[in-house]
């Protein structure tokens, strides 16, 4: 609907997660990023500039969770006022070092950037991201 806030999931920690993310704040979008590393792009970068880039992404808005891991979700239909049904994601989330700490985060997409340890899977490529939203 016209108007209406959206909130935006990123699973993954490289380049094209962070741009993706810091394009949709800057469109207006809510932007939760969730990634493996202690940092983003701990993989490429050296710490020091990861908890920079951190520590910009959350100045603009984005909430990132370090140590993050994806869990599972679900689609879950939420009752509009207007009585229309709206899916959305039900995001279960947990830190790599507790297994008991799991977060639900609800959210109206989630884009998938696989890691390199993905990308071994024969499933996914390096050349393409994921992207799901619940309408289709």
């Amino acid at each position: 609907a016209k108007g209406e806030m959206w909130h935006v999931t990123v699973l993954g920690s490289g380049a094209e997660a962070c741009a993706l993310s810091s394009t949709l704040v800057a469109r207006g979008a809510l932007v939760t990023q969730i990634c493996e590393e202690k940092v983003i792009m701990g993989h490429a970068i050296p710490m020091y500039l990861g908890n920079h880039l951190m520590w910009v992404m959350k100045r603009m808005g984005i909430e990132v969770l370090p140590y993050s891991h994806m869990q599972y979700c679900r689609v879950v239909q939420e009752q509009q006022h207007n009585g229309a049904d709206k899916d959305l994601f039900e995001v279960f989330v947990r830190k790599s070092y507790d297994r008991l700490d799991v977060r639900k985060h609800t959210t109206n997409m989630m884009l998938v950037f696989p890691s390199q340890a993905a990308r071994q899977n024969e499933l996914v490529s390096h050349t393409n991201g994921l992207e799901s939203a619940p309408d289709g």
